[in-house]
């Protein structure tokens, strides 16, 4: 899950940093299952979700896709790298187990 509130972009513009993006994905297979959007940007992003979960994409195929910054659709991407721990607009304690040690 991913809040809008961590995205530059929904702080530029009133009244849209309410909500998140939620991605569901199997454990073993990485393919999304679903998409959950939750507030006023929903609109502007549920295409790429459509798109990910109608052609059984795989997690990868999403990070791997350009996403501009700053924009709302970067909140689908970001939802995905959390799964990973690789979330880079919100801190996550546990990416720094993955980190290597200084």
């Amino acid at each position: 899950m991913f809040p809008f509130r961590a995205l530059g972009r929904a702080l530029t513009v009133d009244d849209r940093s309410r909500g998140f993006v939620k991605v569901l994905s199997d454990a073993e297979s990485g393919i999304v299952l679903g998409v959950h959007i939750v507030g006023p940007p929903a609109s502007d992003i549920i295409g790429e979700a459509c798109l990910a979960v109608s052609s059984q994409a795989h997690i990868d195929d999403i990070t791997l896709t350009m996403h501009a910054h700053p924009t709302f659709s970067e909140s689908i991407e970001e939802a995905v790298e959390r799964l990973e721990h690789k979330a880079i607009h919100i801190f996550d304690p546990a990416s720094l187990r993955n980190s290597p040690k200084a």
